[in-house]
Parts: C-alpha cells; sequence; structure tokens
C-alpha cells in the first residue's frame, strides 16, 4: 500500500484501507463504453475476409494447374475457418 495514504492511520485504520471490498458503482477498467465499440474490430469479420481471400487464391491457382499450392492455400482456408468456428462458439456464450 503507498506510504503516503496509510501515513498518520493507525494499524486498524491501515487495515481497513486494504480490507475494503470493491463498491457496486466501482468503474470496471475492462469493461468499454458502448460507445468505443464503434472503434473496436470485428475479429470473426476480419477473419471471414481473409478465409474468402485464401478460398479465391485457391481457385485461381487451381484453375492455373497448381494443384500443390491449390492444396496448401485450401488447407490455410479451413485452418482459418476453424478459428471463426471457435470465435463464433465463443461469443455465443
Amino acid at each position: 500500500m503507498d506510504d503516503s495514504v496509510c501515513e498518520g492511520k493507525t494499524s486498524s485504520e491501515q487495515s481497513n484501507l486494504i480490507a475494503q471490498p470493491m463498491r457496486k458503482d466501482h468503474i470496471n477498467l475492462l469493461h468499454r463504453p458502448t460507445m468505443f465499440k464503434l472503434f473496436t474490430k470485428n475479429p470473426i469479420a476480419k477473419l471471414d475476409k481473409s478465409y474468402k481471400a485464401k478460398l479465391e487464391q485457391a481457385m485461381t491457382a487451381q484453375r492455373n494447374g497448381d494443384i500443390k499450392r491449390y492444396s496448401q492455400l485450401s488447407d490455410e482456408a479451413e485452418n482459418i475457418r476453424k478459428e471463426i468456428d471457435t470465435l463464433e462458439i465463443l461469443q455465443k456464450k
């Protein structure tokens, strides 16, 4: 505890300062006000955009006859899809 806060206090007063429970109206620093949610990025939307781009790259590789590249890109797209599914499940909870 900061010495300036406890200075001149008895030991029982000092312990009361330390043991005080958090008030219900205390501002939660982890909670963002609704107003600022406008500026936060949606990770699912970002991953979905990446997923669609990978699928398009895979389609282009397949059309050009590069099957090895096609399967690599398809695998990457599938991994991104799994991440999206996981995030969607977590958001529902």
